[in-house]
């Protein structure tokens, strides 16, 4: 489509700020190793970005799920949680941490 004609779908699509997020790295430099003393720190920064990016509800089950994000959205935000958990791992902690089909 061009100019102002807007694809009706994409209008009501629901937009989250964590969908901008492309390089972790920028905000957890630590790369989580099971052979190191990191793993403090790593949660840390890891729980303050879950929560300034409003997706806190992925990794702690206390957090109610926001009900104004439907099924599909949650999902794919569920997704990016679980790239950013894997790619903070280093690839010994990843072989061990990555399960087909779990969620973050």
């Amino acid at each position: 489509m061009t100019g102002s004609n807007v694809n009706i779908d994409a209008a009501k699509a629901t937009f989250h700020h964590a969908f901008c997020i492309n390089n972790i790295k920028n905000v957890i430099p630590i790369l989580l190793d099971h052979t190191d003393g990191h793993y403090t720190s790593w949660v840390e920064l890891f729980i303050v970005h879950a929560c300034a990016s409003n997706v806190l509800d992925h990794i702690d089950p206390k957090t109610k799920r926001p009900t104004d994000v439907d099924t599909a959205t949650w999902t794919r935000l569920d997704a990016i949680v679980k790239q950013w958990i894997y790619s903070t791992a280093s690839t010994d902690l990843l072989l061990t941490i990555m399960k087909l089909g779990a969620i973050a």
